[in-house]
Protein backbone atom coordinates (compact mmCIF):
# COMPACT_ATOMS: atom_id res chain seq x y z
CA UNK A 1 0.00 0.00 0.00
CA UNK A 2 1.58 3.49 -1.27
CA UNK A 3 2.45 6.17 2.06
CA UNK A 4 -0.36 8.38 2.64
CA UNK A 5 -2.82 6.12 2.52
CA UNK A 6 -5.05 5.94 5.55
CA UNK A 7 -8.64 6.36 4.87
CA UNK A 8 -8.41 6.61 1.36
CA UNK A 9 -10.75 3.36 1.77
CA UNK A 10 -14.34 3.45 2.30
CA UNK A 11 -13.88 1.69 5.73
CA UNK A 12 -10.42 2.43 7.14
CA UNK A 13 -9.30 -0.96 9.04
CA UNK A 14 -6.10 -1.45 10.76
CA UNK A 15 -4.51 -5.28 11.98
CA UNK A 16 -2.72 -5.08 15.38
CA UNK A 17 0.40 -6.83 15.44
CA UNK A 18 1.74 -8.13 19.21
CA UNK A 19 4.90 -8.79 19.24
CA UNK A 20 6.73 -10.82 22.03
CA UNK A 21 7.01 -14.15 23.89
CA UNK A 22 6.50 -13.29 27.13
CA UNK A 23 2.65 -12.94 25.96
CA UNK A 24 2.81 -16.24 24.57
CA UNK A 25 3.93 -18.00 27.24
CA UNK A 26 1.55 -16.21 29.56
CA UNK A 27 3.84 -14.61 31.38
CA UNK A 28 2.04 -10.97 30.96
CA UNK A 29 -1.23 -10.05 30.04
CA UNK A 30 -1.74 -8.06 26.43
CA UNK A 31 -3.74 -5.05 27.63
CA UNK A 32 -2.45 -2.93 24.50
CA UNK A 33 -4.94 -4.90 22.36
CA UNK A 34 -8.19 -3.38 24.05
CA UNK A 35 -6.74 -0.43 24.38
CA UNK A 36 -6.26 -0.11 20.56
CA UNK A 37 -9.78 -1.46 19.95
CA UNK A 38 -11.15 0.97 21.90
CA UNK A 39 -9.61 4.09 20.18
CA UNK A 40 -9.52 3.09 16.59
CA UNK A 41 -13.30 1.55 17.52
CA UNK A 42 -13.64 5.60 18.61
CA UNK A 43 -11.77 6.76 15.69
CA UNK A 44 -13.94 5.06 13.24
CA UNK A 45 -11.02 2.47 12.15
CA UNK A 46 -12.44 -0.81 12.11
CA UNK A 47 -9.96 -3.83 14.00
CA UNK A 48 -9.43 -6.62 11.09
CA UNK A 49 -7.64 -8.91 12.99
CA UNK A 50 -4.83 -9.04 16.16
CA UNK A 51 -1.99 -11.16 15.51
CA UNK A 52 0.22 -12.41 19.04
CA UNK A 53 3.53 -13.43 17.65
CA UNK A 54 6.87 -14.25 18.82
CA UNK A 55 10.33 -12.17 18.48
CA UNK A 56 11.33 -13.84 15.58
CA UNK A 57 12.63 -11.70 12.56
CA UNK A 58 10.94 -13.93 9.54
CA UNK A 59 7.47 -14.32 11.66
CA UNK A 60 7.67 -10.96 12.27
CA UNK A 61 8.48 -9.90 8.54
CA UNK A 62 5.73 -12.78 7.46
CA UNK A 63 3.22 -10.63 9.40
CA UNK A 64 3.79 -7.47 8.62
CA UNK A 65 3.58 -7.68 4.78
CA UNK A 66 0.67 -10.27 5.17
CA UNK A 67 -0.95 -7.19 7.05
CA UNK A 68 0.55 -4.26 5.25
CA UNK A 69 -1.05 -5.83 2.12
CA UNK A 70 -4.56 -6.61 3.82
CA UNK A 71 -5.18 -3.02 5.98
CA UNK A 72 -4.97 0.74 6.01
CA UNK A 73 -3.34 1.05 9.22
CA UNK A 74 -0.73 -1.66 10.74
CA UNK A 75 0.14 -1.14 14.49
CA UNK A 76 2.52 -3.08 15.99
CA UNK A 77 3.79 -3.20 19.61
CA UNK A 78 6.63 -4.48 21.82
CA UNK A 79 10.07 -5.29 20.24
CA UNK A 80 11.70 -2.11 20.46
CA UNK A 81 14.18 -1.68 23.12
CA UNK A 82 17.71 -2.48 23.31
CA UNK A 83 17.73 -5.95 23.87
CA UNK A 84 18.70 -8.76 21.78
CA UNK A 85 15.32 -9.73 21.44
CA UNK A 86 14.05 -6.69 20.38
CA UNK A 87 13.73 -7.24 16.90
CA UNK A 88 10.61 -5.73 15.25
CA UNK A 89 12.82 -3.15 13.23
CA UNK A 90 14.74 -5.86 12.08
CA UNK A 91 11.22 -7.56 11.16
CA UNK A 92 9.68 -4.80 9.55
CA UNK A 93 12.93 -3.91 7.35
CA UNK A 94 12.84 -7.81 6.03
CA UNK A 95 8.95 -7.50 5.15
CA UNK A 96 9.65 -4.83 2.85
CA UNK A 97 13.00 -5.78 1.59
CA UNK A 98 14.75 -2.65 3.56
CA UNK A 99 17.99 -2.08 5.30
CA UNK A 100 18.60 -1.21 8.38
CA UNK A 101 20.33 2.27 8.57
CA UNK A 102 20.96 4.67 11.64
CA UNK A 103 18.65 7.54 11.56
CA UNK A 104 20.61 10.35 12.72
CA UNK A 105 17.37 12.62 14.25
CA UNK A 106 16.77 9.25 16.22
CA UNK A 107 20.62 9.36 17.65
CA UNK A 108 20.17 12.95 18.56
CA UNK A 109 17.15 12.37 20.71
CA UNK A 110 18.63 9.56 22.45
CA UNK A 111 21.53 10.77 23.09
CA UNK A 112 19.78 13.93 24.69
CA UNK A 113 17.76 11.69 26.66
CA UNK A 114 20.91 10.17 28.37
CA UNK A 115 23.23 11.94 30.46
CA UNK A 116 26.28 9.62 29.89
CA UNK A 117 27.55 8.47 26.77
CA UNK A 118 25.53 6.02 24.76
CA UNK A 119 27.26 2.93 23.41
CA UNK A 120 25.74 0.38 21.07
CA UNK A 121 22.49 -0.44 22.81
CA UNK A 122 21.70 2.85 22.56
CA UNK A 123 22.29 2.86 19.00
CA UNK A 124 20.27 0.05 18.53
CA UNK A 125 17.19 1.81 19.13
CA UNK A 126 18.32 4.41 16.25
CA UNK A 127 18.63 1.71 13.59
CA UNK A 128 15.31 2.06 11.75
CA UNK A 129 13.77 0.78 8.12
CA UNK A 130 15.97 2.82 5.42
CA UNK A 131 12.00 4.46 4.26
CA UNK A 132 11.15 5.27 8.09
CA UNK A 133 9.17 8.62 8.72
CA UNK A 134 9.22 10.27 11.91
CA UNK A 135 6.16 12.27 12.97
CA UNK A 136 6.59 15.10 15.84
CA UNK A 137 4.01 16.68 17.57
CA UNK A 138 2.60 18.16 20.59
CA UNK A 139 1.96 16.92 24.35
CA UNK A 140 -1.88 18.08 25.54
CA UNK A 141 0.28 21.19 27.32
CA UNK A 142 1.15 22.51 24.05
CA UNK A 143 5.20 21.06 23.88
CA UNK A 144 6.86 19.18 21.51
CA UNK A 145 6.71 15.60 22.30
CA UNK A 146 9.45 14.21 23.47
CA UNK A 147 9.65 11.06 21.12
CA UNK A 148 8.44 10.58 16.99
CA UNK A 149 5.88 8.51 15.95
CA UNK A 150 7.91 5.93 13.78
CA UNK A 151 6.07 4.70 10.91
CA UNK A 152 6.97 2.60 7.83
CA UNK A 153 4.91 2.87 4.45
CA UNK A 154 1.32 2.00 6.59
CA UNK A 155 2.90 0.35 9.23
CA UNK A 156 2.86 2.16 12.69
CA UNK A 157 5.56 1.40 15.73
CA UNK A 158 4.52 1.25 19.40
CA UNK A 159 6.55 0.24 22.42
CA UNK A 160 5.23 -3.00 24.54
CA UNK A 161 4.99 -0.75 27.53
CA UNK A 162 0.78 0.16 27.86
CA UNK A 163 1.73 3.14 29.35
CA UNK A 164 4.33 4.28 27.02
CA UNK A 165 2.06 3.41 24.04
CA UNK A 166 -1.03 5.34 25.84
CA UNK A 167 1.26 8.47 25.86
CA UNK A 168 2.87 8.21 22.39
CA UNK A 169 -0.93 7.08 20.66
CA UNK A 170 -1.98 10.60 20.36
CA UNK A 171 0.40 11.79 17.46
CA UNK A 172 -1.66 8.95 15.07
CA UNK A 173 -4.81 9.74 16.44
CA UNK A 174 -4.64 13.05 15.12
CA UNK A 175 -3.77 11.85 11.93
CA UNK A 176 -6.39 9.68 12.34
CA UNK A 177 -8.91 12.37 12.83
CA UNK A 178 -8.15 14.18 10.35
CA UNK A 179 -7.90 11.80 7.34
CA UNK A 180 -11.21 9.85 8.40
CA UNK A 181 -13.19 12.44 9.94
CA UNK A 182 -16.35 11.24 7.75
CA UNK A 183 -16.35 7.41 8.63
CA UNK A 184 -16.67 7.78 12.48
CA UNK A 185 -19.18 4.84 13.54
CA UNK A 186 -21.97 5.42 15.27
CA UNK A 187 -23.46 2.78 18.14
CA UNK A 188 -26.89 2.16 19.26
CA UNK A 189 -28.04 -0.64 21.67
CA UNK A 190 -30.88 -2.84 22.15
CA UNK A 191 -31.34 -5.00 25.43
CA UNK A 192 -33.68 -8.16 25.43
CA UNK A 193 -35.54 -9.74 28.02
CA UNK A 194 -35.55 -12.74 25.91
CA UNK A 195 -32.81 -15.20 24.43
CA UNK A 196 -31.01 -14.91 21.40
CA UNK A 197 -32.72 -18.06 20.42
CA UNK A 198 -36.69 -16.42 19.98
CA UNK A 199 -35.41 -13.30 17.90
CA UNK A 200 -32.78 -15.41 15.73
CA UNK A 201 -35.05 -15.32 12.78
CA UNK A 202 -35.46 -11.57 13.07
CA UNK A 203 -31.87 -10.89 13.32
CA UNK A 204 -30.86 -12.77 10.09
CA UNK A 205 -33.80 -11.00 8.41
CA UNK A 206 -32.59 -7.42 9.09
CA UNK A 207 -28.90 -8.53 9.01
CA UNK A 208 -29.89 -9.43 5.26
CA UNK A 209 -31.48 -6.35 4.38
CA UNK A 210 -29.00 -3.90 5.70
CA UNK A 211 -25.67 -6.47 4.81
CA UNK A 212 -22.73 -4.14 4.08
CA UNK A 213 -23.96 -1.07 5.38
CA UNK A 214 -25.08 -1.99 8.49
CA UNK A 215 -23.02 -4.19 10.88
CA UNK A 216 -25.64 -5.76 13.81
CA UNK A 217 -24.59 -8.00 16.57
CA UNK A 218 -25.54 -10.68 19.37
CA UNK A 219 -24.45 -10.71 22.60
CA UNK A 220 -25.85 -12.90 25.05
CA UNK A 221 -24.95 -12.21 29.01
CA UNK A 222 -25.18 -15.28 31.60
CA UNK A 223 -24.56 -13.39 34.42
CA UNK A 224 -26.93 -10.22 34.41
CA UNK A 225 -30.05 -9.94 36.23
CA UNK A 226 -31.86 -7.41 33.91
CA UNK A 227 -31.64 -8.49 30.73
CA UNK A 228 -30.51 -12.06 28.56
CA UNK A 229 -28.82 -10.40 25.12
CA UNK A 230 -27.80 -7.02 24.20
CA UNK A 231 -27.90 -6.20 20.49
CA UNK A 232 -26.08 -3.87 18.67
CA UNK A 233 -27.01 -1.85 15.71
CA UNK A 234 -23.87 0.17 13.78
CA UNK A 235 -22.52 2.00 10.98
CA UNK A 236 -20.55 5.47 9.82
CA UNK A 237 -24.02 6.68 7.97
CA UNK A 238 -26.75 8.05 10.37
CA UNK A 239 -29.28 7.65 7.95
CA UNK A 240 -28.21 4.06 7.54
CA UNK A 241 -28.57 3.71 10.98
CA UNK A 242 -31.50 5.39 11.61
CA UNK A 243 -33.29 2.70 8.76
CA UNK A 244 -31.57 0.03 10.19
CA UNK A 245 -33.19 0.58 13.85
CA UNK A 246 -36.18 1.48 12.59
CA UNK A 247 -36.34 -1.83 10.91
CA UNK A 248 -35.24 -4.03 13.61
CA UNK A 249 -37.28 -2.43 16.30
CA UNK A 250 -40.54 -2.48 14.50
CA UNK A 251 -39.58 -5.80 14.19
CA UNK A 252 -38.89 -6.56 17.91
CA UNK A 253 -42.21 -7.31 20.04
CA UNK A 254 -42.13 -4.20 22.05
CA UNK A 255 -42.62 -6.76 25.48
CA UNK A 256 -39.33 -8.40 24.56
CA UNK A 257 -37.12 -4.93 24.80
CA UNK A 258 -35.80 -3.74 28.20
CA UNK A 259 -34.20 -0.58 26.93
CA UNK A 260 -32.22 0.75 24.43
CA UNK A 261 -29.09 3.20 24.35
CA UNK A 262 -27.87 5.60 22.33
CA UNK A 263 -24.02 6.64 21.57
CA UNK A 264 -23.21 9.99 20.29
CA UNK A 265 -19.82 9.38 21.75
CA UNK A 266 -18.23 9.34 18.25
CA UNK A 267 -20.22 10.79 15.63
CA UNK A 268 -19.00 14.15 14.09
CA UNK A 269 -22.09 14.79 11.84
CA UNK A 270 -24.09 17.78 12.92
CA UNK A 271 -25.62 18.33 15.90
CA UNK A 272 -29.24 17.32 13.87
CA UNK A 273 -27.79 14.30 12.61
CA UNK A 274 -26.31 12.80 15.75
CA UNK A 275 -28.19 10.22 17.83
CA UNK A 276 -29.11 11.68 21.75
CA UNK A 277 -26.28 11.43 24.13
CA UNK A 278 -25.18 7.89 25.70
CA UNK A 279 -27.09 8.82 28.97
CA UNK A 280 -30.62 8.26 27.02
CA UNK A 281 -33.12 5.83 27.60
CA UNK A 282 -35.86 4.50 25.63
CA UNK A 283 -38.53 7.19 27.75
CA UNK A 284 -41.13 3.73 27.80
CA UNK A 285 -38.38 1.67 28.43
CA UNK A 286 -37.55 0.00 32.19
CA UNK A 287 -34.51 2.45 33.01
CA UNK A 288 -32.11 -0.38 34.34
CA UNK A 289 -28.88 -0.54 35.94
CA UNK A 290 -26.26 -2.67 35.39
CA UNK A 291 -24.09 -3.17 38.27
CA UNK A 292 -22.41 -6.71 37.39
CA UNK A 293 -19.52 -4.99 35.54
CA UNK A 294 -18.70 -3.83 39.06
CA UNK A 295 -18.99 -6.97 40.74
CA UNK A 296 -17.04 -8.18 37.74
CA UNK A 297 -13.97 -5.56 38.72
CA UNK A 298 -13.70 -6.90 42.27
CA UNK A 299 -12.56 -10.92 41.34
CA UNK A 300 -9.35 -11.22 43.44
CA UNK A 301 -7.87 -12.77 40.04
CA UNK A 302 -8.29 -9.65 38.22
CA UNK A 303 -5.11 -7.54 38.67
CA UNK A 304 -5.47 -4.36 36.43
CA UNK A 305 -5.49 -1.19 37.62
CA UNK A 306 -9.21 -0.56 37.27
CA UNK A 307 -9.58 -3.53 39.03
CA UNK A 308 -7.69 -1.92 42.03
CA UNK A 309 -8.91 1.53 41.80
CA UNK A 310 -12.43 -0.05 42.18
CA UNK A 311 -11.31 -2.45 44.94
CA UNK A 312 -9.93 0.48 47.06
CA UNK A 313 -13.56 2.45 46.43
CA UNK A 314 -14.97 -0.66 47.57
CA UNK A 315 -13.47 -0.95 50.68
CA UNK A 316 -14.67 2.22 51.77
CA UNK A 317 -17.62 2.39 51.18
CA UNK A 318 -18.02 -1.17 53.06
CA UNK A 319 -16.67 0.41 56.02
CA UNK A 320 -18.82 3.62 55.78
CA UNK A 321 -21.65 1.48 55.57
CA UNK A 322 -20.78 -0.20 58.76
CA UNK A 323 -20.57 3.09 60.90
CA UNK A 324 -23.33 4.80 59.72
CA UNK A 325 -27.06 3.77 58.68
CA UNK A 326 -28.33 4.62 55.23
CA UNK A 327 -30.53 7.32 56.53
CA UNK A 328 -27.09 8.58 58.08
CA UNK A 329 -25.62 8.70 54.83
CA UNK A 330 -25.99 10.90 51.89
CA UNK A 331 -24.03 11.45 48.67
CA UNK A 332 -23.02 14.77 47.20
CA UNK A 333 -24.33 14.90 43.34
CA UNK A 334 -23.88 17.78 41.03
CA UNK A 335 -23.87 15.50 37.54
CA UNK A 336 -19.91 15.43 37.35
CA UNK A 337 -18.10 12.34 36.18
CA UNK A 338 -16.50 11.69 39.99
CA UNK A 339 -19.74 11.57 42.01
CA UNK A 340 -21.46 9.90 38.66
CA UNK A 341 -18.77 6.94 38.82
CA UNK A 342 -19.14 7.16 42.99
CA UNK A 343 -22.74 6.76 43.00
CA UNK A 344 -22.46 3.68 40.36
CA UNK A 345 -20.34 1.66 42.73
CA UNK A 346 -22.44 2.75 45.94
CA UNK A 347 -25.38 2.03 43.92
CA UNK A 348 -23.72 -1.46 43.30
CA UNK A 349 -22.59 -2.29 47.09
CA UNK A 350 -26.16 -1.04 48.24
CA UNK A 351 -27.72 -3.67 46.00
CA UNK A 352 -25.13 -6.38 47.22
CA UNK A 353 -26.15 -5.42 50.72
CA UNK A 354 -30.11 -5.45 49.51
CA UNK A 355 -30.54 -2.26 51.15
CA UNK A 356 -33.36 0.33 49.47
CA UNK A 357 -31.75 2.87 47.44
CA UNK A 358 -34.52 4.89 47.45
CA UNK A 359 -33.56 5.63 50.42
CA UNK A 360 -30.23 7.37 49.54
CA UNK A 361 -30.42 11.26 49.77
CA UNK A 362 -27.92 12.68 46.99
CA UNK A 363 -27.08 16.69 47.87
CA UNK A 364 -27.36 18.71 44.71
CA UNK A 365 -25.70 22.10 45.32
CA UNK A 366 -26.85 23.91 42.55
CA UNK A 367 -24.64 26.68 40.55
CA UNK A 368 -26.09 30.21 39.92
CA UNK A 369 -25.84 29.44 35.86
CA UNK A 370 -26.15 25.35 35.47
CA UNK A 371 -25.72 23.83 32.57
CA UNK A 372 -28.87 22.62 30.92
CA UNK A 373 -27.18 19.30 30.07
CA UNK A 374 -26.15 18.93 33.31
CA UNK A 375 -29.40 19.48 35.11
CA UNK A 376 -31.12 17.30 32.61
CA UNK A 377 -28.47 14.36 33.51
CA UNK A 378 -29.10 15.20 37.13
CA UNK A 379 -32.56 14.68 36.77
CA UNK A 380 -32.35 11.76 34.60
CA UNK A 381 -29.89 10.36 37.02
CA UNK A 382 -32.16 10.69 39.91
CA UNK A 383 -34.95 8.38 38.26
CA UNK A 384 -32.25 5.76 37.43
CA UNK A 385 -30.72 5.45 40.70
CA UNK A 386 -34.09 6.14 42.39
CA UNK A 387 -32.65 9.37 44.81
CA UNK A 388 -33.78 11.24 47.15
CA UNK A 389 -32.55 14.74 45.58
CA UNK A 390 -32.10 17.09 47.95
CA UNK A 391 -31.54 20.28 45.88
CA UNK A 392 -29.75 23.54 47.62
CA UNK A 393 -28.48 26.79 46.85
CA UNK A 394 -26.23 29.71 47.89
CA UNK A 395 -22.49 28.77 49.08
CA UNK A 396 -21.85 25.24 50.40
CA UNK A 397 -21.42 26.22 53.94
CA UNK A 398 -25.33 27.83 54.32
CA UNK A 399 -26.47 24.84 52.65
CA UNK A 400 -25.09 22.72 54.78
CA UNK A 401 -26.50 24.72 57.68
CA UNK A 402 -29.76 24.28 55.84
CA UNK A 403 -29.04 20.50 55.77
CA UNK A 404 -28.75 20.32 59.41
CA UNK A 405 -32.17 21.54 59.62
CA UNK A 406 -34.10 19.87 57.19
CA UNK A 407 -32.19 16.81 57.90
CA UNK A 408 -31.16 16.38 61.50
CA UNK A 409 -30.27 12.51 61.04
CA UNK A 410 -27.23 12.89 58.36
CA UNK A 411 -23.80 12.89 59.91
CA UNK A 412 -21.95 12.13 56.65
CA UNK A 413 -21.74 12.30 53.06
CA UNK A 414 -19.89 10.38 50.20
CA UNK A 415 -17.76 12.86 47.94
CA UNK A 416 -16.55 12.66 44.70
CA UNK A 417 -13.24 14.26 45.82
CA UNK A 418 -9.84 13.16 44.10
CA UNK A 419 -6.59 14.97 45.00
CA UNK A 420 -6.10 16.90 41.74
CA UNK A 421 -8.91 18.96 42.81
CA UNK A 422 -7.99 22.48 44.51
CA UNK A 423 -7.66 22.77 48.42
CA UNK A 424 -7.55 18.51 48.72
CA UNK A 425 -4.14 17.62 48.56
CA UNK A 426 -4.48 17.47 52.14
CA UNK A 427 -7.53 15.63 52.58
CA UNK A 428 -7.87 11.92 54.63
CA UNK A 429 -10.11 8.88 53.61
CA UNK A 430 -12.31 10.23 56.06
CA UNK A 431 -11.80 14.22 57.05
CA UNK A 432 -14.62 15.98 59.03
CA UNK A 433 -15.59 18.93 58.11
CA UNK A 434 -13.43 22.22 59.33
CA UNK A 435 -14.26 23.56 63.05
CA UNK A 436 -16.28 26.50 61.35
CA UNK A 437 -18.09 24.09 59.66
CA UNK A 438 -21.75 22.90 60.48
CA UNK A 439 -20.61 18.88 61.64
CA UNK A 440 -20.14 16.48 59.00
CA UNK A 441 -17.82 13.19 57.90
CA UNK A 442 -16.47 13.74 54.80
CA UNK A 443 -15.76 10.33 52.81
CA UNK A 444 -13.77 10.00 49.90
CA UNK A 445 -13.75 6.60 48.50
CA UNK A 446 -12.14 8.09 45.18
CA UNK A 447 -9.41 10.67 46.38
CA UNK A 448 -6.56 8.64 45.28
CA UNK A 449 -7.78 7.89 41.67
CA UNK A 450 -6.48 9.78 39.02
CA UNK A 451 -8.64 11.49 35.70
CA UNK A 452 -7.91 8.02 33.58
CA UNK A 453 -9.05 5.69 36.14
CA UNK A 454 -12.37 7.57 36.46
CA UNK A 455 -12.70 7.32 32.79
CA UNK A 456 -11.81 3.64 32.85
CA UNK A 457 -13.92 2.78 35.38
CA UNK A 458 -16.94 4.67 33.40
CA UNK A 459 -16.39 2.91 30.41
CA UNK A 460 -15.34 -0.67 31.96
CA UNK A 461 -18.49 -0.71 33.62
CA UNK A 462 -20.66 1.12 31.04
CA UNK A 463 -21.80 3.91 33.06
CA UNK A 464 -24.34 6.73 32.03
CA UNK A 465 -22.71 10.43 32.06
CA UNK A 466 -23.39 13.85 31.32
CA UNK A 467 -23.30 14.26 27.40
CA UNK A 468 -20.65 17.76 27.90
CA UNK A 469 -18.08 15.18 28.47
CA UNK A 470 -18.91 14.62 24.84
CA UNK A 471 -18.13 18.26 23.45
CA UNK A 472 -14.63 18.45 25.19
CA UNK A 473 -15.39 19.50 28.73
CA UNK A 474 -13.28 17.59 31.44
CA UNK A 475 -14.71 19.11 34.67
CA UNK A 476 -17.80 21.00 34.86
CA UNK A 477 -18.93 23.87 36.73
CA UNK A 478 -21.17 26.78 35.54
CA UNK A 479 -21.86 28.45 32.14
CA UNK A 480 -19.95 31.53 33.37
CA UNK A 481 -16.34 30.23 34.03
CA UNK A 482 -16.47 26.77 32.27
CA UNK A 483 -15.38 25.90 28.44
CA UNK A 484 -14.42 22.97 26.54
CA UNK A 485 -10.92 22.36 27.25
CA UNK A 486 -8.07 23.70 25.00
CA UNK A 487 -5.78 20.86 25.20
CA UNK A 488 -9.35 18.59 23.64
CA UNK A 489 -8.95 20.57 20.39
CA UNK A 490 -8.79 18.89 17.39
CA UNK A 491 -5.89 19.99 15.60
CA UNK A 492 -7.61 20.54 12.03
CA UNK A 493 -8.10 24.18 12.52
CA UNK A 494 -11.78 23.92 13.12
CA UNK A 495 -14.19 24.40 16.58
CA UNK A 496 -14.19 20.67 17.28
CA UNK A 497 -13.06 18.98 20.22
CA UNK A 498 -12.83 14.93 21.80
CA UNK A 499 -14.24 13.68 24.29
CA UNK A 500 -13.10 13.96 27.85
CA UNK A 501 -11.75 10.04 27.89
CA UNK A 502 -9.14 11.39 25.54
CA UNK A 503 -7.43 14.05 27.59
CA UNK A 504 -3.84 12.41 27.96
CA UNK A 505 -2.64 14.89 30.98
CA UNK A 506 -4.78 14.15 33.51
CA UNK A 507 -3.17 17.51 35.05
CA UNK A 508 -5.03 19.77 32.59
CA UNK A 509 -8.28 18.21 33.63
CA UNK A 510 -9.27 21.82 34.27
CA UNK A 511 -8.19 23.65 31.54
CA UNK A 512 -11.52 24.53 30.90
CA UNK A 513 -12.13 26.24 34.37
CA UNK A 514 -11.49 29.74 35.32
Amino acid sequence: MADGAIGNDYKCSAGIIIIGDEILKGHTKDTNSYYLFKKLWSLGVKVGKVSVISDDVDEIAHEVRKFSSRYSVVITTGGIGPTHDDVTMQGIAKAFGEDLVLNDELVELISNSYQHEINSSHLKMARVPSSVKLAFGKDPSGKPSCFPLISVHNVYVFPGVPKFLEKSFGLLEDILLISNREKRFLLRKIYLSVDETEVASILDEVCEKFKGIVHLGSYPDFCDQNFKVKLTVESASSKDLQEAWDCLLGKLPKDYVVKTEEDARVCDASPSECPPSPTSLKKDAKQVVNVEKVYSLLDPEDESNTSACLKGAWAIIQQTLQLYSLDELCISFNGGKDCTVLLHILHAALNKLSLPAQELKALYFRYESPFPQAEEFISETTKRYNLNLVTLTGDIKTGLRTLKETHPKVKAMFLGTRRHDPFSDILRTFSPTDPDWPHYMRVNPILDWHHADVWAVIQECNIPYCSLYDEGYTSLGSTHNTKPNPALKCSDGGNKYKPAYMLEDGKLERAGRT
